[in-house]
């Protein structure tokens, strides 16, 4: 067949041009052995397209000249449409792998690393050429290399080794960053172990659960610390949690309460069981309650008064109920004793007054005359000024107020309760005036304690539960050198000349190993670096339950003893030394 014919008939057209090429190479070639190989696109005749493979050779005339070519065709469409796919794959695959959002790398057994996408020179803050051929070792923090030549070594001796775990990267600028890494161990065509892993980083993530765990952290201790007693419990009653507050208030510990019921731990009478029953059915209807008034049982059989408000909440989805129950035991007692005197105003010897919303005086009894001069009112005048303000403060808030007032050199607490239904409010009075001097004659009496604690003529200190100052007097302060800032908070044995004796034996009294102590030495050492000779005496504290919660000291300075000690010894010596010689006839 014509080249030109074949080449009209079976030729793509865009491979016409390489043919030609070929052909012109074949035509002029003076290589006696000439023999090409070349492929190309055909089209069949059904009008689709092939591929095949010739291998062609030069036919020559008697005299050498070339005068055509002829060749073998082998379809190869096949083979060239499973490579395109496979081309296809790889490109697809690379793709993915270089546009992930994780970061990929494979390294040999050495740990260097053979490649490694765009996401990961992201994360390490390189670029690719500072990364291909380095050691991965070289991009991990101290503490990280160990883990990860650890599970590696692991995997070698085949041990089971965790293919996921955490780790810290360091970036080309220092900054660290948390990753998760996820291996796989393979061999190559060349049986060569290759490692690949997928590296994400974390940081971020990480950071949030700190900080959900110290919010988690600061509302258990809003929750363990409040002044009040909160509870959890389920739609059943049962205990759930509970704060130091609900253990002080009901007098069970927290281990004997969680699991069980409040409907059956007989905290409630019969009658109060029945309303905080209702009470929890509209919990489970998502109502809150409160605040509802109950006498509790406790542990001991002792009743208590609280008023308790309960809220629905939902935690991983389940509905809970969060109770706050308020000890108002004193405040009961409280308003029992307003009742009492309410019966008897006339006969009470404390001032009892009745004021209207508009602040006119309806009633006072005689005890309040005093009263009523010192405010400089009459009964059915205006009150004024600070007491007409608490009036309207408690009508508005409709909560009791207690405020000290001074009247002609008594001094009185005033209870203001207001009576709601009636809209005015009862001035309840109390001479407090003995009380007070006696408060002050203590407190008087506390600060000559402590000016005398304070100047002693020997040192104090006291030391809690784990061996830390909590008190020292100005005395030993003097004697070391050292402002109260500068010791308070401190351990003991860091003032210590022999550091290590002194902290064995006080963690030894700290736990019961050793009693106290009567005239043993010890040597300190002053601010300054000079040494303080002392005899120390102390007591071990204990709670009212019996723990030992710390250490009471008295310090004394024997410096001068020491020195005469050191005197007299001199003193002995030199006699020693002048018998002898006497004794030689020097």
């Amino acid at each position: 067949m014509k080249p030109q014919r074949y080449a009209e008939q079976f030729l793509h057209p865009d491979d016409a041009g390489l043919i030609a090429e070929e052909m012109q190479k074949a035509m002029t070639t003076t290589d006696p052995n000439f023999c090409r190989k070349s492929e190309h696109r055909i089209v069949y005749a059904d009008g689709g397209f092939g591929y095949i493979s010739v291998n062609y050779f030069v036919k020559r005339d008697a005299h050498g000249k070339t005068i055509g070519t002829y060749g073998v065709n082998q379809d190869i469409t096949e083979r060239k449409q499973a490579e395109e796919a496979l081309l296809e794959s790889e490109e697809r695959y690379r793709a993915v792998v270089e546009n992930s959002q994780i970061g990929i790398l494979i390294s040999g057994e050495d740990f260097k690393i053979t490649f490694a996408n765009y996401r990961l020179c992201q994360l390490l803050g390189c670029q690719k050429k500072d990364i291909i051929g380095h050691d991965f070792r070289d991009f991990l923090d101290e503490d990280s290399k160990l883990l990860v030549v650890d599970m590696y070594r692991k995997r070698q001796r085949g041990e089971t080794a965790r293919s996921q775990y955490e780790f810290n990267v360091v970036r080309k600028d220092g900054e660290k960053r948390r990753v998760e890494i996820s291996s796989t161990v393979i061999k190559d065509p060349q049986g060569r172990v290759r490692t690949i892993a997928q590296l994400m980083d974390i940081t971020k993530r990480k950071q949030v659960e700190e900080d959900l765990i110290n919010s988690e952290e600061r509302l258990r201790i809003l929750f363990e610390f409040a002044p009040d007693a909160y509870y959890l419990s389920d739609k059943k009653g049962t205990f759930i949690d509970g704060n130091k507050a609900a253990e002080d208030l009901l007098g069970f510990k927290r281990e004997e309460l969680i699991g069980k019921s409040y409907l059956k731990l007989k905290l409630l009478s019969a009658k109060q069981l029945l309303k905080a029953s209702k009470l929890l059915l509209k919990n489970i209807q998502g109502k809150g309650t409160g605040p509802d008034e109950f006498i509790i049982n406790r542990k001991n059989g002792s009743q208590v008064s609280a008023e308790i408000r309960t809220f629905p909440v939902k935690i991983k989805g389940e509905t809970l109920v969060l109770g706050i129950a308020r000890d108002i035991t004193e405040r009961k007692k409280t308003e029992e004793e307003i009742r009492n005197l309410a019966k008897f105003p006339d006969e009470n010897p404390n001032p009892v007054l009745r004021i209207s919303k508009d602040g006119k005086v309806l009633y006072a009894n005689k005890a309040s005359q005093a009263t009523l001069k010192s405010w400089k009112i009459k009964q059915g005048q205006l009150l004024t000024g600070k007491p007409m303000e608490f009036v309207q403060n408690v009508l508005q808030t409709k909560r009791q107020i207690k405020s000290e007032f001074e009247l002609d050199a008594r001094i009185f607490i005033f209870t203001f309760e207001p009576i709601l239904p009636s809209n005015y409010v009862n001035i309840y009075g109390l001479d407090i005036t003995e009380g007070k001097l006696a408060e002050k004659a203590l407190q008087k009496n506390q600060a000559a304690f402590e000016d005398l604690y304070d100047h002693a003529p020997v040192g104090y200190h006291e030391l809690d539960s784990q061996g830390r100052i909590i008190r020292i007097n100005q005395t030993e302060l003097n004697m070391l050198g050292y402002s109260k800032e500068e010791m308070l908070g401190k351990y003991i044995w860091e003032f210590a000349v022999n550091k290590e004796i002194s902290e064995h034996t006080v963690k030894q009294k700290l736990n019961g190993i050793l009693s106290n102590g009567h005239a043993f030495e010890r040597s300190y050492r002053r601010k300054d670096g000079s040494v303080l000779p002392v005899v120390i005496e102390d007591r071990i504290l204990h709670t009212d339950g019996g723990k030992i919660s710390g250490v009471r000291v008295i310090v004394q300075d024997i410096t001068e003893k020491k020195r005469l000690e050191e005197e007299k010894q001199d003193l002995e010596n030199q006699f020693r030394e002048s018998q002898k010689m006497e004794s030689i006839g020097t």
